[in-house]
């Protein structure tokens, strides 16, 4: 299949270009060949996925994995594999989540942090589990993560987040638990994001322990790019991260906006788009010649694929 939009034209500024060049091994001079020799791999591999041939979209693996076509080739075939699979990807739209957008439980900043990064702040401790389900805070991420991924200076940058779990209960914590390993793969292989930090706030004693054995579920990386913050002068601790400037003011910081509402207009602008992207994806009606692909694949592809099977501590050094 060829490319489409072979006009494309790159939005990056001229800092994440240096930094894309330097830190991915981008050459603008092969960004196009990359993205079709991208697409005639997964093609190749797994001709049941219909894939978005747009080089827009391609470049998000490409950037995710250093330009290693391989590992690249591997995060799109999990990516769409996670989307055929998971009940949250199915018919995922901004309106679908409106009723969690509306209830504020966190949402992206509006200025990029000290270190470039945009930053995701997310409060579990305002979910009311009796009104909505823990399948629809995890579909809220996976809007908020496509709308971030969109945007191809974030695609070189990476994202950090920030968790406040002030109010936190156990009861929390036990209803969204089940679906609480598909949150980690989100960052952990199964999405083209670069996960460069986590914060975690105000975690009551209880959660602060359960906080530590979910660590070790990831990938050392990640577990690097991780911390628990106990202490309750937490504020200085954002701040030396993050830089006073872009952190909302509950936080330490200055920015006095109300950033959840500026997130939800501009995830609500984003439907038509997310509606379109809904016709790509695996097309058969059967999960047996994903299987048998898979089967062919290389036993890392495969560790890849299945994050069940996935070890934590083996996990590719992706970001």
């Amino acid at each position: 299949m060829p490319l489409i939009n072979e006009d494309y034209k790159c939005t990056l500024s001229e800092k994440y270009l240096e930094q894309a060049k330097k830190e991915l091994n981008e050459d603008p001079n092969t960004r196009l060949e990359y993205c079709q020799k991208l697409l005639d791999a997964v093609e190749e591999s797994n001709p049941e996925i219909h894939v978005n041939p747009d080089p827009k979209f391609l470049l998000r693996f490409l950037r995710a994995r250093k330009f290693d076509l391989e590992r690249a080739r591997t995060l799109l075939v999990r990516y769409y594999s996670m989307r055929y699979e998971e009940e949250a990807y199915k018919n995922i739209t901004p309106n679908c989540i409106k009723h969690v957008l509306e209830a504020q439980m966190g949402g992206v900043l509006p200025k990029r942090d000290k270190q470039g990064r945009i930053v995701n702040v997310f409060n579990p401790g305002l979910w009311d589990f009796e009104k909505y389900e823990a399948a629809d805070v995890l579909k809220t991420n996976l809007v908020i993560l496509e709308m971030l991924v969109m945007d191809e200076n974030t695609q070189v940058s990476g994202i950090a987040s920030i968790g406040n779990f002030k109010d936190y209960s156990l009861s929390q914590f036990l209803h969204f638990a089940p679906i609480s390993s598909k949150m980690g793969n989100l960052f952990d292989g199964a999405f083209p994001i670069r996960m460069k930090g986590m914060r975690m706030i105000n975690p009551p004693k209880i959660i602060s322990k359960i906080l530590e054995l979910i660590q070790k579920m990831m990938s050392k990386k990640m577990v690097e790019r991780t911390k628990v913050i106990t202490s309750t002068s937490f504020q200085d601790e954002l701040i030396e991260e993050f830089g006073e400037e872009c952190l909302p003011v509950e936080l330490g910081g200055k920015e006095s906006s109300n950033y959840m509402e500026w997130t939800n207009e501009k995830l609500y602008a984003l439907e038509d788009y997310m509606k379109d992207q809904l016709k790509y994806g695996i097309s058969t009606t059967g999960s047996y010649k994903i299987v048998d692909n898979m089967r062919k694949m290389k036993y890392k592809d495969i560790q890849t694929l299945n994050p069940l099977n996935a070890d934590r501590n083996v996990a590719q050094n992706t970001l």
